[in-house]
Order: C-alpha cells, then structure tokens, then sequence
C-alpha cells in the first residue's frame, strides 16, 4: 500500500480471510499513508474483526483521508458492535465536505440502536454534500428507536441526498420505525431513488398514508414488503406519483382482500415507463384481473416485468395476462420469470416479448 500513496481509487475485497483486529489495524496503518484517496471499496465480510479494529480503521485511515469522495466498507458477519460504529462515526463526520457516496453493509454484526445513534450524531449529521446512502442492517438488532433517531437526527441535515437505501429485514422493525422513516424521508426534498427492504420486518402498514410525508422529487421506487395487504397499500401509495417513472413492487404474498388496492395504485402512475412486480405466491383469477386493469391503465410504460414464483397458474390467467400486455401500445419489452403457465414450454426462463413478436408465439399458447 505503500508504493500506492498517489493512488486515487483502491478497491480490496478482504472477505474470509484469516486475520483479526491486529490485522485490520496493520491495513488501517497502511491505508492512512494513501491520503490522495478518493474512492475506496473494501470488504472485511466474515473476517474476525470487531469494535478495536472498526475503531482502528477508524482513526487510522478514514480520518486521514481528506479527499474521500466514495466510501463503501462491508462488516458483514463481522463481530463489530456499537462501540466500533460510535468510533466509525467520528471519524466519518470529518468528511463532510468531500463524502458524496457511503455505502455500509452492517448486516449480521451486532449492532443495534445505540450503533445506528450513534452512526447518525455526529457520524451522518456531518455530511452536507453527501448525495448517496446505502445502509445494509440485515439479521441486526436495530428497531424503531434507532430508525427514529436516524431519521429525526441524520436524514434532515442530509441536504444534497438524492439517493437512499435501506435493506432492513431487521425482526425488531415495526410500524413505528418505518413511519418515523417515512417521516424523515419526506423531509429529503431532493431525493429521486429510493430503495426500502421491509421484508422479515413487523411492518403491517396500518399507520401510513398521511399527505404529509409525500415525497414529490422521487423518480424511482423500489419497495419489498412482508405482504401487500389492505394496510400496507397505503405504504405502497405513500410517495407523490406524479414524477414516478420506474416502480418495483416486491411482496412475499398478496391478500385477496387487497386486489382493489393494487388496481387503484397502478391506476395513480399513469406516467409510469417501467414496472417490475413480484409476488411470491400463485394468483387467483381475481388477482389477476385487477393486476390487468391496472396495466391498462399505465398508458406510458415501455418496460414491464411480472414475477410470480410459484410453479404454475392455470391457463385462463395466463392468456389473460397475454392478451392485456399485448394491448399495451407503448410497450416495448415483457418478461416474465420463473412461471410455469399452462401449455407453455421452457416456462422457468426469461420469456421476452416485443411488439415485435407475438406474445402467444414466446409462451408457446397455442
């Protein structure tokens, strides 16, 4: 690392290999001497580092590194704690008039809400000209305290974002969190993508939709839910759809209840380009229907992507569905993945259809 003092962009994968703090500290020394940096992607995933050598890392290398423009580190199924995030942090909220992009893969380490505090004040609140943030919490303790200071604290001082990612699937969040979220989002004036993992969360959405926490600059939405119910459609028709142009909607099971739902929420982006919709379950002949009128009612979208994983649905649904997309004037790309529809060959590969081409011909429908 030495010999790369004038190096501006550095990229180390350390993932699994056999060396602790100690080692992590020897990396931080080297590191340090780099200080024309301006990107630096580094992955420490299943090594055993822990707080000493986050902390390390820390007051080693990030606080020298005055030029630092991109920040991604992985402490992925790392024994790292809240202490090792609080000592992160510090050294994070000296960047804040050159930190642009940060990307945090905390997943499967032990931090909780003190961590994610912590992360926020004075780590977060620091950086002004941050414009792209990515946080991966997976299989952690954080909850609704924690995301209610992140979003209260950080995301208001956060100025310049205009993307956010947050992959959760953290057990201990709930509707409380995810609200306060929401809350602080709608506070990010220039934000245009968003990405929100609430999967293996306690969310049930039963406390969103108010007009207040609409997000108008937003363009691209990528929402995953534990189950697209009544209540939690609200959360789906939370964001001003007016500038939407690119949705994925992901959901592990959709309630019978809530088709009507689904027809009213397509029939809000009529300016949509490209929509991506998975469900991981089979659909019913009701389902199926309300999912059609309300492509029918997407009069701009160019891209369309259904995924239904289950292995198969009957053939009235799938000629449904044909004939809908088929009608589609503006469309010009289909796809369907991992669908066993009847009469149809070679059904668990991408099936592409064009306006070009013939939808009945690509499913094999005869």
């Amino acid at each position: 690392l030495q010999s790369l003092s004038t190096t501006v962009d550095l990229s180390l994968d350390l993932s699994r290999c056999p060396f602790s703090d100690s080692g992590v500290a020897a990396l931080a020394k080297g590191l340090g001497e780099m200080q024309a940096l301006q990107t630096l992607s580094c992955s420490l995933t299943g090594t055993a580092a822990s707080d000493g050598g986050l902390a390390a890392f820390a007051v080693d290398s990030l606080s020298r590194m005055c030029h630092l423009k991109e920040l991604d580190l992985s402490l992925r199924n790392c024994n790292v704690g809240d202490s090792g995030a609080a000592a992160f942090a510090e050294s994070l909220s000296l960047h804040g008039k050159t930190l642009q992009t940060l990307r945090l893969d905390f997943a499967a380490t032990q931090i909780g809400d003190l961590g994610l505090e912590a992360l926020s004040n004075p780590g977060l609140v620091a950086l002004a000209g941050l414009r792209v943030l990515s946080i991966v919490a997976s299989q952690t303790d954080i909850g609704d305290d924690g995301i209610i200071v992140f979003a209260d604290v950080a995301l208001p001082r956060l100025a310049a974002i205009c993307e956010f990612s947050f992959l959760g699937k953290c057990t201990r969040l709930g509707d409380r969190g995810v609200a306060g979220l929401i809350g602080g989002l709608s506070r990010c004036s220039r934000l245009e993508k968003l990405r929100l993992d609430l999967t293996d969360t306690k969310v049930t959405g039963y406390i969103f939709g108010k007009d207040d926490t609409r997000i108008t600059s937003l363009q691209q939405l990528h929402l995953s839910l534990p189950a697209l119910s009544t209540a939690t459609m609200s959360l789906v028709l939370w964001p001003e759809a007016r500038r939407l142009s690119a949705v994925v909607l992901e959901a592990d099971s959709w309630e019978a209840s809530a088709y009507q739902e689904v027809t009213g929420w397509m029939s809000s982006m009529r300016l949509v380009a490209a929509l991506v919709f998975r469900i991981d379950q089979g659909l019913t002949l009701q389902q199926a229907n309300a999912l059609c009128i309300g492509l029918k009612s997407l009069v701009s979208l160019v891209d369309l992507e259904i995924s239904i994983r289950a292995r198969e649905f009957s053939a009235d649904i799938g000629e449904l569905i044909i004939n809908t997309v088929s009608g589609l004037d503006s469309l010009l790309s289909f796809r369907v993945h991992g669908v066993e529809v009847a009469r149809a060959s070679n059904c668990r590969e991408m099936i592409k259809w064009t306006t070009q081409q013939k939808a009945e011909a690509l499913l094999g429908v005869q």
